[in-house]
């Protein structure tokens, strides 16, 4: 999994392992709305309309919990068939962004404790300094979502995930925080040696 604040490279970073793979078959996944595939277009459009629509936090939480559902259903096929997995974006961000910032964690919380999906065997966190990202965000100025456009949300966002890391990176040994405040080769080849040990 690639997951992390926007701005801090994650799509780069997928573009770059997949163009570099070398651990045999390879599916590519994102959370919420399956993949690219055509197969997934209604999926993409659900994503796309909860990505645009303003909503209630709860229904909001609920929406991204019912796609993961069919998200991981369709990762445990390519999972049997002997191929590897990387997905952009799972858990970290529902627990930033509709969680913490959105006042959800008591719901997420039990939600998962009752619903074990699983958990990816290596899971990194993408992050950089906030004006960097903004940086970035400004030079892309493209696909601005409700998610991306409030500089004060992006704020709680960042915070968000450094509380995150505070809570989880010390229970979770599959956890990676890796800071993009490089080149994006160095960021490659630090996440290429992590995922060689792991194979």
């Amino acid at each position: 999994v690639i997951d992390g604040i926007d701005g801090a490279g994650k799509g780069t970073l997928i573009e770059n392992l997949k163009n570099n793979w070398k651990w045999g078959g390879l599916d590519l996944f994102f959370d919420p709305g399956i993949s690219h595939d055509e197969q997934h277009k209604k999926w993409q459009n659900i994503r796309n309309f909860i990505k645009q629509e303003e909503m209630d936090p709860l229904a909001e939480t609920c929406m991204f919990f019912s796609m993961r559902a069919q998200l991981m259903s369709e990762i445990e096929k390519s999972l049997k068939s002997n191929r590897s997995c990387l997905c952009d974006r799972f858990s970290p961000s529902t627990w930033v962004y509709q969680g913490y910032c959105k006042k959800q964690l008591k719901f997420i919380e039990d939600f998962e404790s009752i619903f074990h999906f699983r958990e990816p065997d290596v899971l990194f966190l993408l992050m950089a300094p906030f004006d960097l990202l903004t940086e970035r965000l400004i030079k892309r100025n493209a696909n601005i979502d409700k998610f991306k456009s409030n500089e004060g949300f992006r704020r709680k966002v960042y915070d968000g995930y450094l509380k995150y890391i505070d809570k989880h990176v010390s229970l979770n040994k599959n956890l990676h925080i890796i800071n993009t405040d490089k080149t994006p080769e160095e960021v490659l080849k630090e996440c290429t040696n992590i995922i060689e040990k792991h194979h």
